[in-house]
């Protein structure tokens, strides 16, 4: 039975995530020793191979099944533009941060402190395990799954499905943890509005680096200050995640019409047919 166009991009999506958790699992049994390695270096050792899988096992998926280049994904290809984007992302998640310990404050005591937490403790080889997986979740999941439905589906169906994507993988990985990929969902509250507004922030922007330039400036604050409450993170990434999803409202209500069911927007340059910036194949 011939699947629908959404669905057909949704199972497209759902392979290659399996993929890159197959071979994490592999990478990560290998780096490791099947487990002869001991801790905490095999943590390190698996984190490594985490990272390796979902930012190479991307890279070689996209061009061999979708003739994509890292272009297609929010990568881009100047080198400064990319610098500014993720300088300017850790800013912001640094600054989101520190919101989140005034209302964490606010919440906790019913006063509010401006002084920032002491730190936790230094330890820059722990600091840049989280710095790279949060790279890589942004590389994964913004820039390639939610790129896969920009190109496949309409607005509206790419903005359910590329918000939907983070949190349906949780619920397989929480069933079938063998297809285990770093979401963070499932560890703290205040993921679940962070997750949507990077989604928003993508479609926004078209900028990998942007996006993971907050999520890394918000859990490397974390990582060396402590973790913040529950209400005190939602409430500064919800309220954030309400205005772009507003604004994308707004937008998708302005958007003209299709006249047909199989028009594009015309600003979308990806597609199956397209490999790097050197048009059709």
């Amino acid at each position: 039975m011939q699947l629908s166009r959404f669905w057909s991009s949704v199972w497209g999506v759902f392979a290659y995530l399996a993929g890159l958790a197959i071979l994490r699992i592999i990478l990560g049994r290998l780096m490791t020793l099947f487990g002869f390695v001991p801790d905490p270096w095999a943590i390190y050792l698996f984190s490594l191979a985490t990272f390796v899988a979902m930012i190479g096992g991307t890279v070689l998926y996209i061009d061999w099944k979708w003739g994509w280049k890292t272009e297609h994904i929010g990568v881009g290809r100047s080198g400064g533009a990319s610098a500014i984007g993720l300088l300017m992302g850790l800013v912001l998640g640094a600054v989101a941060f520190y919101l989140s310990t005034v209302a964490t404050g606010w919440f906790s005591a019913g006063t509010v402190s401006f002084a920032l937490p002491p730190v936790l403790s230094l330890d820059l080889l722990n600091l840049a395990v989280v710095l790279a997986i949060a790279f890589a979740v942004e590389f994964v999941f913004r820039g390639a799954v939610v790129s896969r439905f920009y190109a496949d589906l309409s607005p509206r169906e790419v903005l359910i499905a590329g918000t939907a994507a983070p949190f349906v993988w949780s619920l397989v990985d929480y069933v079938f943890g063998f297809l285990s990929l770093p979401t963070g969902i499932a560890n703290v509250t205040w993921y679940i509005p962070l997750s949507i507004f990077l989604t928003l922030l993508f479609l926004r922007t078209d900028s990998v680096w942007i996006s993971a330039g907050l999520r890394m400036g918000m859990v490397g604050a974390v990582a060396l200050f402590g973790s913040v409450t529950a209400q005190g993170g939602t409430v500064v990434w919800g309220v954030a995640a309400a205005i772009l999803v507003l604004l994308e409202f707004v937008r998708q209500q302005r958007m003209p019409r299709r006249v047909t069911p199989t028009r594009r927007d015309p600003r979308n340059t990806r597609s199956r047919t397209i490999r790097g910036p050197w048009g059709p194949h």
